[in-house]
């Protein structure tokens, strides 16, 4: 046993304890908690992003871990930046009006409600892979067990949650425990950055002329695998033979491969990125996902739900899924029938990915006619009504603060989900 760390738990424990007793929320304080092992990017970044514009709120981030230019940038913003805890750091987060996370109410050392303060989670995705309730029942191990018991905790902190539509609405009220009048349907706020005319921030926007300027005119396609928990990377796949074929492939139809593992991945990327063809595009070098996927033609992908994301953008979406049965049966498995709502072809060799690439490349990377129906039906099923796609944030404003920019009464309904 690490004592040393078992002693510091116990200590930030008491510590946050006492903290909840004395601090007094201020409601123009709004702090932002980020897992320590993912960015601050996607939906927290975006709904930070609209408060700032608004201003009148002090906004605090915090994160157990580096925040990178990420934190330099939000400190030149006039935000509050903590990379690892301190007592300042719990002070704030303790008297913050708002508490905003992405994953847990733990990561924000809370453990219990408090008068005057609203807690909501911005839950990072959504959901395909079977997560927290429902997974499936050979994961009923201790440790699945425990995270149940913790999620259950966890439920009764939040305010509110918000979902991508009425369907991943239900989903996240099982999964989660929590009441279904407290999921509201806005859409994710990260799906604004994918809207044609918005402009970034200057942090993220010299994160895309960095990228235009890797990318020197040609053709971006984006791999983006998830991580596994039982198997090994999705990389291990790009064996030396692979890679070649794949660099002969990219340079003979101008296109350039970028690599976007999940951040939980931590295989190495060194010896498959060469920085010509094949791109490291991980989250420690462009943070907003949002970056990369706008500037692809075409997405590879395998059980992220980053394909969701990607619709908005009506572009082609090809599934590598070499591993897909015992993704099923060893880890997480599925929500859906993935192969019947997945809208683009399922293939289990990178020769098939390249000659579906080829295609594409012919075509000017249009969808295939053969992909338009399954385009349509998961729009349907996963993203929120047409109103709401590029606006989300906005509606999030309007739930959790009052905005007043959509103030339609049906569009209220919706977002409630009735």
């Amino acid at each position: 046993m690490n004592f040393e760390s078992f002693y510091k738990k116990i200590l930030l424990f008491f510590l946050a304890q006492w903290s909840h007793l004395i601090a007094c929320p201020d409601k123009q304080k709004i702090a932002f908690v980020i897992k320590r092992t993912v960015p601050f990017s996607g939906n927290v970044r975006a709904l930070a992003d609209a408060l700032l514009e608004r201003g009148n709120y002090q906004l605090v981030i915090y994160k157990d871990g580096p925040l990178g230019e990420a934190g330099e940038y939000w400190q030149s913003q006039g935000a509050r930046v903590y990379s690892r805890f301190s007592a300042a750091a719990l002070r704030d987060v303790m008297s913050a009006g708002t508490v905003v996370l992405g994953h847990s109410g733990r990561d924000a050392m809370l453990s219990r409600r408090k008068r005057g303060r609203q807690v909501i989670n911005l839950w990072h995705g959504v959901a395909i892979k079977r997560i927290e309730h429902l997974m499936r029942p050979g994961a009923w191990s201790y440790k699945a067990a425990k995270r149940r018991y913790l999620m259950r905790l966890n439920s009764r902190l939040y305010d509110g949650m918000i979902a991508s539509s009425p369907s991943d609405r239900l989903v996240n009220a099982l999964a989660f425990k929590v009441d279904l009048d407290k999921i509201h349907v806005t859409g994710l706020p990260r799906f604004d950055y994918l809207a044609e005319d918005y402009r970034f921030p200057a942090d993220l926007q010299a994160d895309v002329d960095r990228l235009d300027a890797l990318l020197a005119g040609r053709r971006l396609v984006l791999y983006a695998p998830t991580f596994r928990e039982e198997g090994a990377s999705a990389l291990t796949w790009l064996e030396p033979d692979v890679l070649q074929h794949l660099k002969e492939f990219l340079c003979s139809r101008n296109m350039v491969l970028g690599i976007r593992p999940h951040p939980y991945d931590q295989k190495a990327l060194g010896s498959l990125c060469d920085g010509e063809w094949i791109l490291d595009l991980r989250p420690d070098h462009f943070a907003e996902p949002a970056v990369p996927l706008r500037a692809a033609s075409a997405l590879v992908v395998d059980y992220s739900s980053i394909w969701i994301d990607y619709l908005l953008l009506k572009r082609p979406i090809v599934g590598f899924m070499p591993d897909l049965e015992q993704y099923i049966t060893q880890e997480r498995g599925f929500i859906y029938d993935l192969p019947s709502i997945f809208p683009g072809p399922v293939l289990h060799e990178w020769v098939g990915v390249m000659a579906a690439l080829d295609s594409l490349a012919g075509s000017d990377f249009a969808v295939p006619a053969a992909s338009e129906k399954r385009h349509c039906e998961a729009e349907h099923m996963f993203l929120p009504p047409e109103y709401l796609r590029f606006k989300s944030t906005a509606a999030c404003m309007e739930v959790f603060f009052g905005s007043g920019q959509l103030p339609s009464a049906m569009e209220m309904r919706v977002m409630g989900g009735a």
